[in-house]
């Protein structure tokens, strides 16, 4: 980092040249005076720490972005739902507000407007007239703190503009707070299910007796029921078309009779009849792998040990226990 001034050639004007972070630039001045002026005023600005160099090929916040989002995956283990989550956020929202804007030209109040944008009415993409809700705007300010992280690693900035705000981020206390369904509601909810589909309100049942997260039920397979003790081996999450590993990437074995549907004190698993039930609906319709299967597909599946041959009538038998060999002894 460094100013000088000097002629570039004998007799010649005089030239202020400025090397900084990698990058040098130089101006033509004229009379010495005005470019010891000029120096003064630049080794001033080199202090700050927000000085950059302009540049004639700054890339916009879209061309950042895009090169951040073909290399990040390789070199961090993330799983393929994270990458998709990056990129969602990135499409819908941040490509939106940021992606025309020079690269270098985002500052921690920019950054700041993108957030009150978010947080207002209309931040919602899914919901126009919703705000994003705070659980994905913090997550999603993760994804453009990486962004930006690359850009200052490509001297592009000389800091991270989200790294500031830490303080301004929403927090989970902000978030709204969560309305579970009481045991009358799920009774009313399993009933309704009842009617329209049994298996389907077993799989409900199921669902609320063990209190996994979606994805975890959805991914369960006949291997992981054991009918003796009322369990099951949580191993893989059906999520977006795909089976993948847990969230936390961890194996767990979690009880199927907890009695949240019941008004009982005992609250034990296995407590109520109504609870233990869901062992025999289970054991009814056993449960089995999640992978979608077409109408045609199932209609047009065989079993292993039948035979396409044309199986040979009762008569035919008959008739051919009685005729005799065409071999003489």
């Amino acid at each position: 980092m460094g100013v000088r001034v000097r002629r570039k050639v004998k007799g010649g004007p005089w030239w202020v040249f400025v090397a900084h972070r990698g990058r040098r630039t130089s101006k033509q001045v004229g009379v010495r005076k005005a470019a010891l002026d000029l120096a003064k005023t630049l080794e001033a600005e080199l202090a700050k720490q927000d000085f950059r160099l302009p540049s004639a090929d700054i890339p916009t916040f879209a061309r950042v972005a895009e090169a951040w989002l073909a290399r990040y995956p390789l070199l961090r283990s993330l799983r393929q739902t994270s990458v998709e989550n990056h990129e969602r956020f990135l499409r819908a929202h941040l490509l939106p507000f940021f992606g025309s804007t020079p690269v270098s030209d985002i500052t921690s109040r920019l950054v700041e407007d993108f957030i009150a944008a978010k947080r207002s009415p209309g931040g919602s993409v899914r919901f126009t007239h919703r705000p994003l809700s705070p659980a994905s705007l913090r997550v999603g300010l993760k994804t453009l703190r990486a962004i930006l992280q690359r850009a200052v690693l490509d001297d592009y900035l000389s800091r991270n503009p989200v790294t500031d705000l830490g303080r301004l981020l929403p927090r989970k206390a902000e978030d709204a707070g969560v309305d579970p369904f009481t045991g009358e509601e799920l009774r009313a909810i399993l009933m309704a299910a009842e009617r329209l589909d049994p298996g389907f309100a077993t799989l409900l049942r199921l669902w609320v007796q063990s209190g996994l997260r979606a994805g975890e039920v959805l991914g369960l397979q006949e291997r992981d029921l054991d009918m003796l003790h009322g369990t099951v081996t949580v191993r893989r999450t059906w999520t977006r078309g795909r089976l993948g590993p847990t969230k936390t990437g961890h194996v767990r074995t979690v009880s199927i009779l907890h009695p949240v549907c019941e008004a009982t004190a005992a609250w034990h698993p296995g407590a109520t009849p109504e609870t233990r039930s869901l062992l025999a609906r289970v054991r009814a319709r056993r449960v089995q792998s999640i992978e979608p299967q077409s109408a045609a597909q199932r209609g047009t599946r065989r079993n292993p040990g039948a035979t396409r041959h044309r199986p040979v009538e009762r008569d035919d038998k008959a008739k051919t226990r009685g005729r005799k060999s065409s071999r003489t002894p």
